[in-house]
């Protein structure tokens, strides 16, 4: 995660920034017990390893039939920017009281990256025949910021995926990030709290097999267990809207699901209607 020193005449070169990218689709982006939760694991788990955590929405998803369900680009981008932006690192300094807190320069933002790298892309092309992956997208960032070394943050069903070739451009994914992969695995909770010798062998069996596909990976790093991340998902977010609509007892007062300013955005610009 941390940039080689420079030495001899490398010393004059332009110090590198460090960046950690996490792409979603935003459609919504989920509250404390999803996306912002892993966000803000990112911000207090990698500490001065990164300068930046950059939250990627997807433009224009790989898969067609992901294309036609999203909602525009410019209202996934404005509530990932609701979602995200308040978000800080909490340090607690051992010379203040227990609710205070301070926080670091590690830099969280909210990027279109994913629209520009489509658009550098598309130059010269049928805008409608271009699919922009994840190759293509981290070759517009090493051209427009050639001194930043980028790491990628995905969950383990995604790089698992990517391990297994499932990917568009799978093997130049792999040798334009070097390794430099965070992965995050969720812990999901049994039924009421429930758990027997089985489910806890299965758990740890799964756990185990997710290790060694990490370690295979040299520079990849698997976050520790973070019990706060629960199940909560986009497409859960949007039935209840569609069946409920933006005042579900599902999503009021649920941070952990949606955060208040995304679902009040939601409410203004009449987003994700209930069916009829």
């Amino acid at each position: 995660m941390t940039a080689e020193e420079p030495t001899g005449d490398s010393q004059q070169q332009k110090p590198q920034r460090r960046v950690a990218l996490f792409g979603i689709s935003g459609d919504p982006p989920t509250g404390y017990g999803g996306h912002v939760g892993i966000a803000q694991q990112l911000l207090d788990h990698l500490g001065d390893a990164v300068d930046e955590i950059r939250i990627l929405p997807v433009y224009r998803h790989t898969f067609v039939e992901k294309q036609q369900r999203l909602i525009p680009y410019d209202d996934r981008l404005a509530m990932c920017r609701l979602a995200f932006g308040p978000l800080r690192k909490q340090e607690q300094s051992p010379n203040q009281v227990d609710d205070a807190t301070t926080t670091t320069s590690t830099q969280i933002v909210v990027s279109n990256a994913e629209y520009e790298s489509w658009k550098w892309a598309t130059q010269g092309r049928q805008a409608t025949d271009v699919c922009v992956g994840t190759a293509a997208l981290m070759d517009y960032l090493h051209h427009t910021e050639p001194h930043t070394v980028f790491s990628f943050c995905l969950g383990a069903d995604s790089f698992c995926s990517l391990l297994d070739g499932k990917w568009q451009e799978t093997d130049r994914v792999l040798a334009l990030m070097q390794g430099r992969f965070i992965v995050v695995n969720r812990i999901y909770p049994t039924n009421h709290g429930q758990q027997n010798q089985a489910t806890t062998d299965i758990q740890d069996q799964e756990r185990r097999a997710l290790q060694e596909r990490v370690a295979s990976v040299p520079g990849a790093i698997l976050l520790p267990p973070n019990p706060a991340l629960g199940t909560v998902s986009s497409s859960q977010v949007r039935s209840w809207l569609k069946e409920q609509g933006s005042s579900s007892n599902e999503l009021v007062d649920r941070p952990e699901r949606i955060v208040p300013s995304v679902l009040e955005y939601i409410q203004q610009h009449g987003l994700y209607q209930p069916d009829k």
